[in-house]
């Protein structure tokens, strides 16, 4: 699997850990999941850990269309990369 989502209620907050490899393919299921997940709960914070990642293979073209996308986290809520 590509990426684990895991969620704690009380505190709002969504963590998406990434796999050993992202690709685009990856990174747009874990981007649907996670609105898909916002749809369902409501808006929650986000952690999206990218330390157990050895290979980044996205492009650049998926970083143009993201640039353009709404984002899938809520833009009153916290955003951490790790």
């Amino acid at each position: 699997m590509g990426f684990i989502l895991r969620h704690d209620a009380r505190a709002r907050v969504l963590m998406i850990t990434c796999g050993t490899t992202v690709t685009d393919d990856g990174f747009l299921a874990a981007f649907a999941a996670v609105k898909d997940f916002m749809s369902k709960h409501g808006p929650h914070h986000g952690i999206t850990d990218f330390s157990g990642v050895e290979s980044f293979e996205v492009t650049n073209e998926l970083l143009n269309e993201l640039g353009m996308m709404a984002p899938a986290i809520p833009v009153p809520m916290r955003r951490v990369v790790v």
